[in-house]
């Protein structure tokens, strides 16, 4: 088969055997869109298209990496995303844009879309997967305690 959907049957083909090899020992399986801009050409690039090939392959153990930084990148609009995709949601991280870097940097004042999320029942940990500007573990994460009074 050639073309996107030749490639979306590979894929939906290669995770369900995964699930179902998962599902034995009880694990969840993660898929997680990457934004083109930084992997040129990934298989799997918005949010949309992961949603698509969940719900085809239609395994419960089946879920999204939900990275804000690569959403961002790809199509933005944050809040209503997280909130259409939250029941698909295992795992969820964070980073600054446009390049990024630490969360509090860039565009994205994730205080909003964080405190969005506890509102909307997300109470799992967050993740932070970013490019370090910082030396010590103190200026790396020092931007966290504005975070606290969200959760």
């Amino acid at each position: 088969m050639t073309g996107r959907g030749g490639t979306d049957n590979a894929f939906q083909n290669a995770l369900t055997y995964t699930c179902d090899l998962a599902a034995a020992r009880e694990i969840t399986v993660l898929i997680e869109p990457i934004n083109l801009r930084d992997v040129a050409g990934y298989h799997l690039s918005t949010t949309d298209r992961a949603e698509s090939n969940i719900d085809a392959v239609g395994k419960p153990n089946l879920k999204l990496m939900f990275d804000a930084w690569h959403l961002q990148v790809m199509t933005g609009d944050l809040i209503n995303s997280v909130t259409r995709l939250l029941p698909k949601i295992e795992h969820t991280q964070i980073a600054g844009g446009p390049d990024s870097g630490e969360s509090d940097q860039g565009e994205v004042d994730y205080a909003f879309p964080l405190k969005n999320v506890a509102d909307l029942g997300w109470y799992a940990p967050i993740g932070a997967e970013f490019k370090p500007l910082g030396s010590s573990t103190s200026e790396l994460l020092g931007w966290l305690s504005d975070l606290q009074e969200i959760t």
